[in-house]
């Protein structure tokens, strides 16, 4: 089916717009569509082989997966090649009509894999099928959400369930069922702007950067790019921070700005700039925005690898980051292209989706939306199915791996809800060489901080895990090189907490597993610049 039909990514939020994971269908099947077993095999297969790596496995890290599914394939070796506990199973509620169908759901479960059950009647629920389904899919569309949203939230109340709400038409319905208790929302709802929300525009970081990235654009001395960098001490100590990482491997500390530029060399320095500017927004909602921003970027890129030559690639990336820019800088696409002069063919991309670009940028977000407009795209740029869909996988893996391990400091402007405050970026350091499905954190705690601030590190449940972890020695800031890890502890984190519980705490700032959610989130009290090393390794706890 690859090779016939188009995949659609639709990313999965929690109540605070963090994002959860992603559910991947194909194209042309509704939610109530009777695809086959084959089809459903065949996505299940293709995503499994696109998102595993021979020598480093896994490429999705702790982000679940949503994969409708029937009894009859649960046991299929397909379904081997995806982590049981980062994986959840769709069925529909009238194909568990069979004994045998519901062996093969707790088989399923007994394997760790969650079940979302579809067309659930929440009134009066099978009991036996109950006990094995983690999800119950929530429908909202045209029916009363408020009348809907408790039915669910009592049964939640009487269960372990998570609820996860579908087809939610505006932010009201969306608030309203994150207040009733709903745990996860799927669909479209992060790209509609909320109705009277604030407008932004332009901080002054943001325009300096802008025009950083103009001049980079014109190829201007380095030291013109030398002089707007001295403008912005916390861009600089970005980019010093930045060339001075372990991703680069450099045996001296570099301190000149006019040398890190130099050494970074003009096409990296103008992708790192983008991505910092992507990741700038303060918004409630950037945290998916941002990732569906890289998505698109790199998508866009790949797609237009084979037939464009390879010094547009900088070009479409760009234009498939920047289509988003507008939502996440608060002002409209032609102000965004007021402040910074990008190629005419970009520009009209972002404008129109017309132009050399255009089409590529439109194919990848058809990908996003079950609109049946991906074929006649591709056919335009004379991309198959199966070209389109490798280009896909590859691209969001390339955004979770990206988004671990090289996304260096580039989201340390404040008020990033993906990097919670841009107190975190994940990362290697050191000696510790990153692996499948293990978290690399470092903690920059940053210059300026005055009030005191929690950050939510990650929306995983982290209760029952395992954790390995090591700090390094806590300096203050400012400062561009840190002394590596040395010696791990480890602790096994409860699996039902009766309150927070702090898993570290140093200089002021602590690190705490929420009791009511799992998740790791840091605390600063607000008196605090230090700068560490801080690795911790989450691992699922034997059983």
């Amino acid at each position: 089916m690859q090779d016939l039909n188009f995949i659609v990514r639709e990313p999965l939020l929690d109540p605070k717009q963090q994002v959860l994971g992603y559910e991947l269908t194909w194209q042309s099947t509704g939610i109530d569509s009777d695809i086959s077993d084959e089809d459903l095999l065949s996505l299940i297969s293709f995503v499994g082989s696109q998102l595993n790596d021979t020598e480093t496995g896994w490429l999705m890290g702790a982000n679940s997966l949503f994969l409708e599914a029937r009894p009859s394939l649960l046991s299929d070796p397909a379904l081997q090649m995806f982590p049981a506990k980062n994986t959840v199973l769709i069925l529909k509620r009238g194909d568990i009509t069979t004994p045998e169908a519901l062996e093969a759901v707790k088989a399923a479960r007994e394997q760790d894999f969650g079940i979302l059950l579809r067309n659930a009647n929440p009134t009066s629920p099978n009991k036996d099928l109950m006990s094995h389904v983690t999800h119950i899919e929530v429908r909202c569309g045209d029916t009363d959400v408020t009348k809907l949203a408790k039915v669910y939230a009592a049964l939640k109340h009487s269960s372990s369930v998570r609820m996860v709400a579908r087809q939610v038409s505006s932010w009201q319905e969306y608030d309203l069922c994150a207040t009733l208790g709903l745990d996860a929302f799927v669909g479209k709802i992060h790209l509609t702007p909320r109705a009277n929300g604030p407008s932004k525009g332009l901080n002054p970081s943001q325009a300096l950067t802008l025009q950083l990235m103009d001049q980079v654009r014109k190829n201007a001395d380095v030291r013109e790019l030398e002089s707007i960098l001295k403008r912005d001490p916390a861009l600089s100590y970005k980019l010093l921070r930045y060339i001075n990482s372990a991703g680069f491997g450099l045996a001296t500390e570099i301190t000149s700005l006019r040398h890190a530029v130099g050494l970074i060399g003009y096409a990296p320095l103008y992708r790192w700039l983008s991505l910092l500017l992507a990741t700038a927004s303060t918004g409630e909602n950037a945290a998916v925005l941002m990732q569906t921003a890289i998505i698109r970027g790199r998508f866009t890129e790949l797609l237009g690898k084979d037939s464009l030559p390879k010094s547009e690639a900088e070009n479409l990336f760009v234009a498939g980051m920047f289509s988003l820019l507008d939502r996440l800088l608060g002002i409209s696409m032609d102000e965004v292209l007021k402040h910074i002069h990008l190629p005419d063919v970009v520009s009209k991309a972002l404008l129109s989706r017309e132009g050399v670009y255009g089409s590529f940028l439109a194919l990848a977000e058809a990908c996003e939306f079950r609109n049946g407009l991906a074929g006649a795209l591709a056919d335009s740029l004379s991309l198959t199915p199966q070209q389109v869909n490798e280009a896909h996988m590859a691209a969001l893996a390339w955004t979770q791996n990206f988004t671990i391990w090289d996304f260096l400091d580039t989201a340390e402007a404040a008020g990033v809800p993906y990097f919670n405050g841009s107190a975190w970026s994940m990362q290697s350091v050191p000696g510790n060489s990153p692996r499948p499905g293990v978290w690399t954190w470092h903690l920059v705690d940053l210059i300026g901080v005055t009030t005191a601030k929690k950050y939510i590190i990650n929306s995983i449940d982290y209760r029952g895990y395992t954790l390995r972890y090591s700090v390094g020695t806590v300096v203050p800031l400012p400062t561009t090189v840190l002394s590596p890890v040395t010696g791990f502890a480890v602790t096994h984190l409860p699996t039902a907490p009766v309150a927070d519980q702090t898993i570290y705490s140093v200089g002021g700032w602590s690190i705490v597993l929420e009791a009511s959610t799992g998740y790791i989130y840091y605390t600063n009290p607000g008196t605090n610049s230090v700068d560490c090393n801080l690795i911790m390794e989450f691992f699922p706890t034997p059983a």
